[in-house]
């Protein structure tokens, strides 16, 4: 889906917002950050329930019906989901820097700032 964004780059701005350049080095390391970041999204909901559920299975209320023990699980499934969710996404803000010591040379030539913003994206 980001394949593109690889080939042709991502916009790279000042912090008033003036767009320098399009840079495909700021484009790897979005993409790569994304790429963590979705990454860990799903292990808290890997390894919470099944820490969690041997606990809420030795009350006869969740463990005495097949359909409370699946609806007891969702709960959990979907509470650490909750809980997973906006620490996966602050591993890495969405307004991410980079130094412009790395960029290609034609941006860094544009500009006389150390570093500049891009959007990593979700």
């Amino acid at each position: 889906m980001r394949w593109n964004e690889l080939r042709t780059g991502i916009e790279v701005y000042e912090k008033g917002g003036k767009v320098v350049g399009v840079s495909k080095t700021a484009a790897k390391q979005a993409v790569t950050d994304t790429t963590l970041v979705r990454a860990f999204l799903p292990v808290p909901l890997l390894l919470a329930p099944p820490c969690i559920m041997p606990f809420l299975e030795r009350y006869k209320w969740v463990s005495g019906s097949p359909w409370r023990h699946l609806f007891v699980n969702a709960i959990v499934c979907t509470l650490s989901f909750a809980a997973s969710l906006p620490v996966a996404l602050a591993l890495f803000p969405q307004e991410s820097t980079i130094a412009t010591s790395v960029l290609e040379p034609e941006i860094q030539s544009k500009t006389n700032s150390e570093q500049l913003f891009y959007n990593k994206g979700l």
